[in-house]
């Protein structure tokens, strides 16, 4: 009972001192580019449906231009099989807009590109190494693939 006390009171006193960002009057943002169908060069691959964007990570300068790239996933992505998945390697210049894409796929409907996430340069060969998730592989038992 003593624990729960506690526990409550650490919550109000932490509560009191903290706002959100609805709260906060200076918070602000801008946006300095969309990547989707049509924008950024980024052409019209996306297809009704892939939902492009549900895994994303920032995964270093990978081709040494001084601007960071990302690492997209599209879970839902149809290829030759429903729910394939897509992982797009998107190489952005210093403006946001594509440089080149290289798409990563596997061949079962696994949903990979669910989620990813930056390992570092686990295998030390001067690249960011990468875990992409696939819950769909082995009948939604799921697999973790390294990129």
């Amino acid at each position: 009972m003593k624990r729960l006390l506690l526990f409550a009171l650490l919550i109000v006193l932490i509560g009191a001192n903290t706002k959100t960002f609805a709260q906060s009057k200076s918070f602000k943002t801008s946006f300095s580019q969309k990547i989707s169908n049509g924008n950024c060069g980024f052409g019209n691959i996306i297809t009704k449906d892939d939902r492009f964007g549900d895994g994303i990570a920032v995964i270093g300068d990978v081709d040494g231009n001084g601007t960071k790239d990302l690492a997209v996933g599209a879970d839902y992505y149809d290829g030759s099989t429903n729910d394939q998945g897509m992982l797009y390697i998107i190489l952005l210049e210093s403006d946001y807009k594509k440089k080149s894409i290289q798409k990563i796929t596997i061949y079962c409907s696994s949903r990979f590109g669910l989620r990813i996430c930056t390992l570092g340069d686990y295998n030390k060969d001067g690249v960011t190494d990468i875990a992409v998730g696939a819950i769909g592989e082995n009948s939604y038992t799921g697999a973790i693939y390294l990129c």
